[in-house]
């Protein structure tokens, strides 16, 4: 198993990361009978050996992670909780991590008084594709950001998803920016790391990796967010690389993906 990738703490200067980030869809074809259940331990295999402070999830299909009848006899750590729904959710270490619910009625005021002035087009609807908190550390060095779990729209023209990708960081941005806060967004975009670099709203960075092979060409899961935060050693995790993980990837189709926040800018 892993040793936990420890926070720094009082005023380190080594190169321990600020906290482990994760990506995981964890959504699937089905391989017979026993497929959730397989779904479910692969999970906690990637809790346990890799250790991170948060995880943004998307396509759980199943009430929470861990704490439900429906996770009896899969172990996951005490230290994390979870929050949201099957499209988008976080997990998240409560012993390292202070972490905040967005108010939905404040994000749903926000929007509505973007659509009203139309900054944002009738009918954009992200709300139901997103869980968004605030992330604050315990202990030094200090963080405190916005993190958003993102799904993307899917089964539209593509030019239809681009915009609704733009459209997204505007609505981000403007949270930003009334909790006076920079931001990580991380996900399942449904759009190509490409098509996103393109669309990507000055001055947000977007943060590239190699693919495992599987996923060449559908690069479609990755992190973008304020240039005020720096993420490194982004790198894919590999589903059949855990303990006891043969065929994981039969059921899991995207690739989990996971980056360290070293330090911050500025």
């Amino acid at each position: 198993m892993a040793s936990k990738p420890a926070l720094a703490v009082n005023g380190s200067t080594d190169d321990r990361p600020v906290m482990l980030l994760m990506i995981a869809n964890v959504g699937g074809p089905s391989d017979g009978k026993g497929t959730a259940s397989r779904r479910k331990k692969a999970i906690a295999e990637l809790l346990q050996e890799h250790q991170p402070n948060v995880v943004l999830f998307q396509e759980v299909p199943w009430k929470g992670i861990g704490r439900s009848s429906t996770w009896k006899g899969i172990e996951i750590p005490e230290k994390y909780e979870y929050l949201g729904h099957t499209e988008a959710s976080i997990l998240f270490d409560k012993n390292d991590l202070i972490i905040t619910k967005q108010n939905e009625r404040e994000m749903r005021s926000l929007l509505d008084e973007m659509l009203r002035t139309t900054k944002l087009p009738a009918g954009f609807t992200p709300l139901g594709r997103m869980c968004v908190v605030i992330v604050e550390t315990k202990g030094v060095p200090r963080a405190k950001f916005l993190c958003v779990s993102w799904h993307g729209f899917r089964k539209k023209k593509n030019e239809d998803l681009l915009d609704e990708f733009k459209h997204m960081q505007i609505f981000v941005i403007a949270l930003g920016k009334k909790q006076d806060l920079p931001f990580i967004i991380g996900g399942d975009f449904n759009i190509s790391y490409k098509e996103a670099t393109k669309a990507l709203m000055h001055p947000l960075v977007i943060y590239n990796y190699q693919p495992l092979k599987r996923r060449e060409g559908k690069m479609i899961d990755f992190f973008i967010g304020s240039d005020s935060l720096k993420l490194d050693d982004v790198k894919p995790i590999d589903w059949e690389s855990l303990q006891d993980g043969e065929n994981n990837n039969r059921i899991l189709d995207h690739d989990a993906v996971v980056a360290k926040l070293k330090k911050l800018r500025g």
